[in-house]
């Protein structure tokens, strides 16, 4: 079964696996226990981060700025602009997919040991 929706506790509950997209593209896929406690995306963590826990006290934050208009041509990283660990390669080379850890893919250069070290 596919579950598409924005609802993370949902996802954490019914699904084994989980695929999180951003800009048309899957930029991190894992078994959702990995993607929980260990996400290897920006976008994936800021997500968790951005999701109210009702029994919680933690505070919840807003992602910041919009998602990019996909009618244009994206150079770099599409979360980029939005966030907070891009570095120069960011900007202008598109993340390859990255096994961080065995069946867990991501699309992120702070998972490129070859990107990090060029910066």
């Amino acid at each position: 079964m596919i579950q598409v929706t924005h609802d993370l506790p949902i996802v954490e509950q019914v699904c084994d696996r989980a695929a999180v997209m951003y800009a048309g593209e899957i930029v991190e896929m894992a078994e959702m226990s990995t993607i929980y406690h260990d996400p290897r995306h920006p976008y994936t963590r800021m997500l968790f981060a951005a999701t109210p826990d009702l029994l919680g006290d933690d505070e919840v934050i807003s992602i910041p700025g919009a998602p990019p208009r996909l009618d244009r041509e994206i150079l770099g990283c599409p979360f980029r602009p939005r966030c907070d660990s891009a570095f120069e390669p960011c900007a202008t080379v598109h993340p390859r997919r990255l096994e961080p850890r065995p069946r867990h893919q991501a699309l992120c250069h702070l998972n490129d040991e070859t990107m990090r070290a060029a910066s």
